[in-house]
Parts: structure tokens; C-alpha cells; sequence
């Protein structure tokens, strides 16, 4: 019997055997292990004269044909035999995920208007962001800080309410939003900071904000990061007396 342990369902792996020319016909069952992993069982049957079973072990092939190889525990084939004075085998296989990053398109030099004092938030990524990635259309987090904010100064960003979505940060100058579940598709990333605000308390608006937003796919101990992009908040003063600036006396004779 040969076991394929730690793996996805049958669909999207699996070991398979070259048995042609003889009379034996793999046998295989699938049990789940835990949630999204599964222990498949092999088993050929016999009697049959031992180098044919060595041959047809010899032409096992392991494939995995999952898009998106979020499960990357080390799986474990283990081979025995019928007789218990035998011992078993056991062979090491590591998942790797070569997966393309993620690449956020945006507008070049996207900037929007805050104005001072206002009661409202503002949107920072409505409907200016897309993402592809040729591999992967899920992810798992989304970052979006304020990069260049003074350090005397309360801005803030605020996020949406959205069920689908563990929430860090909210009303600071970094948020952190991870899917409740492993993963959830690029367009629900994209609603949720399609709805991510910016309100600044800022009284001497001179300074142009930037946010800076990535996204994350695969858990973090093994996550990939997209491209960085920036939005820039430009806060117009509104009603504040004019101010003089310049330098120097220029009333002396």
C-alpha cells in the first residue's frame, strides 16, 4: 500500500502508476485528515511476483495541478507492505510555490483633494486600482499606511464594514485588513479598499500626504507582496487667515 499524505483532494493531486502490460489495477480511496487536506491510499493488489510491484512502483509519478498552492506542508508517501516483518519506506516531498506576485495597475500620479476641517472622509482607491496576477486570483491582506505623515499632526484611516474582513488599525495611520477565511478573490479585496477613507485634523495643510497601499497572497509566513502604489491627499486649507511666507525685512532701507 502507498499513502500521499497532507495533500489536496484527488482532483488536484495525486500520485499515478504505469501498470501496463501486467494485471494489476491501482486501487485508491481518499479520507480527509483535516480541513482541505486528505490522506490518499494506494493500493496494489497482488498476488503477483515481487519485481513486477517494484517495476510499477519504480514509474510512480507525483502531480499537482492546483492554481494556487496554498497548502505547502510537506507531504509524506509512505510505502509498506503486506507482510509485517517488512519494513516501510518513506519519501519527502516539499511543495514550493512559484507563484508571480500579484501587480496592481493604477492611475499614474493619482492625487485627490481633502479639504480642511471637513466633516466627511475621503475615498482614497474608489475605482482608480485594478489587479491581475497570471497564477493566482486570490489574496489574503491588504496594507495601507500613511507614509509621510508629520508626526504632530492626527491623520487617520478609517475602513469599511465588511464582515468578510479581520480589521487592524482602523483609525490609525495603518490598516491592515486580512480575509476572515485563508483567502477571498481579488475583486473583494478591491471593494473593501475601494471603501478605505482618509480625515486629517491637520490646521497648516502644506504637507501632500501620501498612502501608500500593497496587498498580500499566501498565508505570511510564506506570503508573496504585490507592487506598491500611492495615492496623494492634497489638503486645501478652507477659510484660514493669510499667511506671509518668505523671509527677510522687507521694509528696511
Amino acid at each position: 500500500m502507498i499513502d500521499l499524505t497532507m495533500a489536496y483532494d484527488e482532483e488536484l493531486e495525486f500520485l499515478s502508476f504505469n501498470t501496463t502490460g501486467t494485471n494489476i489495477s491501482v486501487a485508491k480511496t481518499v479520507n480527509a485528515s483535516k480541513e482541505n487536506q486528505f490522506t490518499h491510499s494506494y493500493i496494489l493488489p497482488g498476488p503477483e511476483p515481487f519485481q513486477l510491484f517494484v517495476r510499477i512502483i519504480s514509474t510512480m509519478l507525483y502531480q499537482n495541478i492546483a492554481d494556487e498552492p496554498l497548502n505547502q506542508d510537506i507531504r509524506v508517501i509512505l510505502i509498506t507492505l503486506p507482510s509485517q516483518s517488512s519494513n516501510s519506506c518513506s519519501i519527502f516531498l516539499e511543495v514550493v510555490n512559484l507563484a508571480d506576485p500579484p501587480i496592481i495597475d493604477s492611475i499614474q500620479n493619482y492625487r485627490v483633494n481633502y479639504f480642511e476641517d471637513s466633516v466627511q472622509s475621503l475615498l482614497l482607491f474608489d475605482n482608480n486600482i485594478s489587479i491581475s496576477d497570471q497564477d493566482n486570483s486570490f489574496l489574503v491582506q491588504a496594507t495601507i499606511n500613511i507614509t509621510n505623515q508629520p508626526t504632530d499632526i492626527e491623520d487617520a484611516l478609517f475602513s469599511p464594514i465588511n464582515p468578510d474582513f479581520i480589521v487592524n488599525g482602523n483609525g490609525t495611520r495603518q490598516l491592515n485588513a486580512s480575509a476572515i477565511s485563508d483567502q477571498l478573490p481579488h475583486e473583494a479585496f478591491l471593494n473593501f479598499v475601494g471603501g478605505v477613507s482618509f480625515r486629517s485634523k491637520d490646521q497648516a495643510p502644506y504637507i501632500l500626504r501620501e498612502i501608500t497601499l500593497f496587498f498580500t497572497e499566501f498565508p505570511t509566513n510564506r506570503g508573496i507582496q504585490s507592487n506598491s502604489i500611492v495615492t496623494s491627499v492634497n489638503i486645501i486649507p478652507v477659510n484660514d487667515q493669510p499667511r506671509i511666507i518668505g523671509e527677510g525685512n522687507f521694509f528696511s532701507a
